[in-house]
């Protein structure tokens, strides 16, 4: 019982990181993402790519938070890198957040 549950939460969690990188993809494509980030420039290239490297790294990470959780059931060659995505997706998480918190505000 508690393996089926493990896997229900990890199916969960990577399902919620496929609908934030859905979200944060739409966003983008229709210059949402560009307004509420950057509100005073206009939409271009290079801000829609900042808009995107500073947005994507929230879905990565509860995707390959939900791999980690499930790393058992995966093939050993995505088992074995799922912790270090995890880590790096965390870092560059904590990065972003940072760059929000002390450039853009």
């Amino acid at each position: 019982m508690a393996k089926r549950s493990m896997k229900l939460i990890a199916n969960a969690a990577i399902a919620v990181g496929l609908y934030l990188f859905a979200r944060i993809v739409y966003g983008a494509a229709n210059g949402f993402l560009v307004a509420r980030l950057f509100p005073e420039s206009q939409e271009s290239v290079w801000y829609t790519a900042a808009a995107l490297v500073l947005a994507l790294p929230v879905s990565f990470h509860v995707i390959s938070v939900g791999l980690v959780l499930q790393r058992r059931w995966l093939p050993p060659s995505l088992g074995r890198i799922s912790f270090p995505a995890a880590v790096m997706s965390g870092c560059w998480l904590g990065a972003a957040l940072g760059f929000k918190l002390f450039v853009l505000r």
